[in-house]
């Protein structure tokens, strides 16, 4: 005959080793648990120190730093109309979209569509002597506002008057608009 040796033990201790055997396994949950959380802490600190050193070296090779790119025209035509906007408009100030001194007695304000040949004809034939007699002395200051005529897609307008009025945020809206 077989004994088995939980029936010799009376309720009391047979409570008590269950109780004993609940903590043990607790204890071994709360320590895996604590092992994890160490882990993961370790790795949030190595993902962290990661982060700083790339961080460090953009900035120090200039990947995090604003660099000027300067299209360089490689047409003869190109070089020859760059060089006529800047004859035309070097010297002269310029405020976002407005040619001119801030405080010249008239304004005139001029509805442009970039893709508009009458804008463009207006551009190349009456706007460089209104310029010269006008502007240039003071007299006048001409001020730039998009106006849809001519390009037909509304995307293509938007980007090309946000490229506009880009430039002007860096006084140079003329000679985008040129």
């Amino acid at each position: 005959m077989t004994t088995n040796p939980d029936a010799d033990l009376t309720r009391k201790q047979r409570r008590d080793q269950a109780r004993d055997e609940r903590k043990s396994s607790e204890q071994a949950a709360a320590a895996r648990a604590g092992a994890r959380r160490q882990r993961l802490i370790q790795l949030g600190g190595v993902v962290g120190l990661a982060v700083v050193i790339v961080a460090a070296i953009l900035i120090a090779t200039g990947g995090g730093s604003k660099k000027k790119v300067i299209a360089k025209p490689t047409s003869p035509q190109a070089v020859q109309a760059i060089a006529t906007v800047k004859s035309l408009l070097d010297g002269i100030p310029q405020k976002a979209n407005v040619l001119g001194k801030p405080n010249a007695p008239v304004t005139l304000v001029y509805f442009g569509d970039l893709e508009c040949p009458i804008c463009r004809d207006f551009t190349t034939s009456a706007l460089p002597s209104i310029i010269k007699t006008y502007v240039r002395p003071g007299k006048l200051k001409i001020e730039y506002l998009s106006m849809q005529t001519a390009t037909h897609e509304p995307e293509t307008f938007k980007t090309q008057q946000v490229a506009a009025y880009a430039a002007g945020k860096q006084n140079l809206a003329w000679y985008f608009i040129e």
